[in-house]
């Protein structure tokens, strides 16, 4: 497969791309899936079959003995060998297994959801997911793919739940982590984020949106310095990525760094220069800066890239005020209002400007 923002080759199942960072496939666990800190997660060898029990037990030749020897082995082994097969026998059927049939359902399954999830048909994702799961209910894949879609559809209470699930059946799942950590800070419960990410980067430091998710929620709690010290780390992983880049220059626009936010921006632009976002808060750091046609002409990019980005309508009419130039500002506003009828400071400039 192949990353559609900057056209590199990734590994199917990727979900960032490793050279730009764009999210490939709405942040998939897919890269980290099951990942340690030191150690590779140790999953136990599946149980032998009768076969594998007796090439196990007769792989090496026997010493050289005589014949009533051999013969008084051969017996006992052979009785050994039928009682183990027995006894494993009875385990078999006290604790059934999925069957091979079963087991190559689950994985089609499982391709199949991910395929429906990487062209954005969510439902048929959910479908593929749940039923992989109906079928083995011990499958940590699964439920974190579920996840990742019930994310992605901004149903957070399932993606956590789903998530929650994944580390029950394998703790050492950094990628579940991460993306239940990003789901409560999609709901605001920030400290359970930033514990959530704190462990994902303790099995995996080397995951740069792990990074980048947490300083999200360190600046959403207005700790700029802590924010800006997480992009870094996610930019010195991935010196190309442009969102982390952006973000670090909301962080420094935040605490009045403007020229460092500026360069930040320049930089994500240059990785990225379709995304709408960075256009618009560059072209805030130049109208505080009092850089007026710098700032339109961002917000000009911005719009051009996002014809109902009500937030760079009112920004650019607040850059057309503070030129004086009325009319253009009015009709930013009037357009602003239009996209977001609650933008109460678009309507108070209005107001301002038409003297009622």
């Amino acid at each position: 497969m192949f990353c559609k923002n900057c056209g590199s080759q990734m590994e199917e199942g990727t979900k960032f791309c490793g050279n730009c960072g764009a999210n490939v496939a709405m942040d998939s666990a897919a890269q980290q899936k099951n990942q340690n800190i030191t150690e590779p997660v140790q999953t136990a060898p599946p149980p032998p079959s009768t076969g594998q029990i007796y090439t196990q037990q007769n792989s090496a030749p026997p010493p050289k003995k005589n014949n009533t020897v051999i013969i008084a082995v051969v017996i006992v082994g052979v009785a050994f060998l039928g009682l183990m097969v027995f006894l494993n026998s009875r385990n078999t059927q006290q604790n059934p297994k999925i069957s091979n049939t079963s087991q190559q359902s689950v994985e089609t399954l499982l391709a199949s959801g991910q395929q429906y999830f990487e062209n954005g048909d969510y439902d048929n994702a959910l479908k593929a997911f749940t039923e992989a799961i109906r079928l083995d209910s011990k499958n940590a894949d699964g439920f974190a793919w579920r996840g990742d879609t019930y994310r992605t559809k901004g149903q957070y209470d399932q993606a956590i739940s789903d998530y929650t699930e994944t580390i029950r059946l394998n703790p050492n799942y950094a990628g579940a982590y991460t993306f239940r950590g990003d789901s409560y800070r999609q709901k605001g419960q920030y400290d359970q984020a930033i514990s959530d990410l704190n462990e994902s980067i303790r099995f995996d430091p080397n995951y740069a949106f792990t990074y980048a998710s947490r300083g999200d929620v360190y600046q959403m709690k207005e700790q700029y310095d802590q924010a800006i010290s997480d992009y870094n780390e996610a930019i010195r992983l991935n010196p190309n990525y442009s969102y982390a880049y952006a973000m670090r220059g909301d962080a420094y626009f935040m605490i009045g760094q403007d020229d460092q936010a500026i360069s930040d921006y320049n930089e994500s632009i240059k990785l990225d220069p379709n995304y709408a976002h960075v256009y618009a808060y560059r072209g805030d750091t130049y109208l505080l800066k009092g850089q007026y046609d710098q700032a339109i002409s961002d917000y000009n990019e911005a719009i051009r890239l996002n014809p109902n980005y009500a937030y760079a309508y009112a920004w650019r009419g607040e850059a057309y005020f503070a030129k004086g130039q009325r009319n253009q500002a009015i009709q930013d506003f009037e357009k602003a209002l239009s996209l977001n009828p609650n933008n109460e400071r678009a309507r108070a400039r209005l107001q301002e400007i038409r003297g009622y």
